[in-house]
């Protein structure tokens, strides 16, 4: 099943969506399909895009060997509108690197984050 939210801050609109599936090489191929046909273009890193999907997680694995995928997302624990949602969603996930769960990263968000659920 798939479960999400809609947020948005003064610049972007945000989808935070999960679900369930056991192969780790099927969501990144789907995730790149989805963006291919939203126009996405790959080039300059952290460039304006059409469409920017993320795998944040799978599993609790850490990745960090491998040049297509760091698992979990290297900046999880700097973005409100990951943080925020992922306690809606998935309440009781935990950092897979530190073991911190969701309050305790709430608690370490850069200030100036504003994001707003979108009804």
């Amino acid at each position: 099943g798939i479960n999400n939210n809609v947020l948005a801050n003064d610049q972007n609109k945000y989808l935070i969506a999960s679900c369930n599936t056991h192969n780790i090489a099927s969501i990144l191929k789907t995730l790149h399909s989805i963006e291919d046909l939203f126009g996405r273009k790959r080039g300059e890193l952290n460039a304006a895009r059409t469409l920017d999907l993320d795998l944040l997680d799978y599993k609790g694995m850490v990745v960090n060997d491998n040049p297509n995928l760091t698992l979990p997302h290297p900046r999880i624990n700097k973005r409100a509108f990951v943080i925020l949602p992922l306690q809606d969603i998935c309440p009781e996930w935990r950092s897979p690197l530190t073991k911190q769960k969701l309050s305790e990263l709430v608690a370490l968000l850069p200030e100036g984050q504003k994001i707003k659920k979108i009804e």
